[in-house]
Formats: C-alpha cells, sequence, structure tokens
C-alpha cells in the first residue's frame, strides 16, 4: 500500500485548495492512501470529512508557516511527503496544488465537505446579509474579516474599492 502526506501551508482556503490533491492522487492511482497535516484547527473537520484523506494531522506549530512538525508522526511510513510552497495565483490554487503535486491532468475545481446543519445556517446568514445590503454581492462572511484586510488601504477597505490583487470591489 503506497502513501503520501500533504503538509499544507498558508491560511483555511489554502488548504481547502491543496486538499483538492488528495483526490486527484487517488483517480490517477499513484496512492493507496493521502494523510493531510494542517496549522488551523479550525480547517480539521472540513479536512476529515473528505473521503479522499485517510487521516488528518494538527501540526504542533499553529498557523500558516511552512515549519509544520508533528512529533507523534513518523515521515519514513510515506511515499512521499509533499510540502506546499505558498500560490503565485498565476492560475487558480487548487490548479497550482495539483501541479506542484505533479498530477498529470491538474484542475481548478476542490470540493469541501461540510455538515449539512453547517450549510443551513451558512445559507441563511448569506442571505440575511443580502438582503441588508443588497447593492454588495455576498459570497462569504468571515468573522475576522477586519484583521484580514492587510492587502488594502484603509479607504479600499471600507470603500470595498476594487483591488488589483484580489479583485475584491462593488458591482
Amino acid at each position: 500500500m503506497s502513501n503520501a502526506l500533504l503538509v499544507a501551508h498558508g491560511f483555511f482556503g489554502d488548504n481547502l485548495f491543496i486538499s483538492s490533491v488528495a483526490k486527484k492522487l487517488i483517480e490517477e492511482n499513484q496512492f493507496d492512501a493521502v494523510d493531510f497535516m494542517t496549522g488551523f484547527p479550525q480547517v480539521f473537520e472540513l479536512l476529515e470529512r473528505n473521503p479522499y484523506i485517510r487521516n488528518v494531522y494538527m501540526s504542533d506549530v499553529i498557523g500558516p508557516e511552512l515549519k509544520h512538525t508533528l512529533s507523534s508522526y513518523d515521515s519514513s511510513g510515506y511515499d512521499k511527503v509533499f510540502t506546499y510552497q505558498p500560490f503565485s495565483f498565476s492560475i487558480p490554487p487548487a490548479q497550482e496544488a495539483q501541479r506542484m503535486s505533479g498530477i498529470q491532468n491538474p484542475t481548478p475545481d476542490f470540493q469541501v465537505w461540510t455538515k449539512p446543519e453547517y450549510d443551513e445556517t451558512a445559507v441563511s446568514f448569506l442571505n440575511t446579509l443580502r438582503q441588508q445590503h443588497p447593492h454588495k454581492k455576498v459570497i462569504a462572511w468571515m468573522w475576522n474579516w477586519k484583521q484580514k484586510a492587510y492587502k488594502f488601504t484603509e479607504a479600499q477597505y471600507w470603500n470595498a474599492t476594487d483591488n488589483y490583487f484580489t479583485g475584491y470591489g462593488t458591482e
């Protein structure tokens, strides 16, 4: 049985984009089992629900750094350990993660496995936001959004002005 370990970097989205690799590795018969190491407990359950990931490990180092370690795992038990560099965003991130992994036909597709009750809560919350702000496109919401706005000037952030790096903006 051949095994691979995906060691993720970055924030939540990066981890989810990298998780697309597990499906591709299994589908291409490159490995029989794929495990995943993350530095974010917040995405642990989403990764754990992914049917293409056998085990999910929490890094001893919490956060987005590429310094993940896990004292309780032995990397020698893996035929291949994939450690990902930050994305260039020159192509869709899931596709870039797959390309970094040697996938033969990388695609931008990825899936997140959630609990139905979480989905219902999220849809209800987003619908409320859309009603409250009909002039803005609301596709997602993060509770610590202000802390993550480091790529914008204060004026861009509060005015939702287009930003060349992220493409965020008003209609």
